[in-house]
């Protein structure tokens, strides 16, 4: 099952991001299994490859510039991993805000 709906698709990335969801969910430990204090997980497979394409564009526009990476350089590079976290980490603190208000 694809995470994409047509509108978000993909193509030349999609088996690639796929992976790399599946990699972050596993560093997340987001499973619902794991997860006690709500049903299922936390963060769904689209805000995990937004979070990825997030980072790596993060990364590309950002001073020093040293050049384009792909998002195939999240493996690579702790950096970005640690950037996917923080992005999919400050969606949820903005979420849990804005229901507390």
């Amino acid at each position: 099952m694809s995470i994409f709906n047509q509108e978000t698709q993909l193509p030349s990335y999609q088996k690639s991001i796929e992976q790399l969801v599946t990699m972050m969910r596993m560093y997340l430990r987001d499973y619902p299994h794991l997860n006690r204090l709500i049903d299922g997980e936390e963060t769904n497979d689209r805000m995990i490859a937004w979070a990825i394409l997030d980072a790596v564009e993060d990364f590309n526009t950002t001073p020093p510039f040293i050049g384009n990476i792909g998002i195939d350089s999240l493996v690579s590079i702790p950096l970005l991993r640690d950037k996917v976290v923080c992005t999919i980490l400050e969606s949820l603190y903005i979420l849990q805000t804005r229901n507390q208000v």
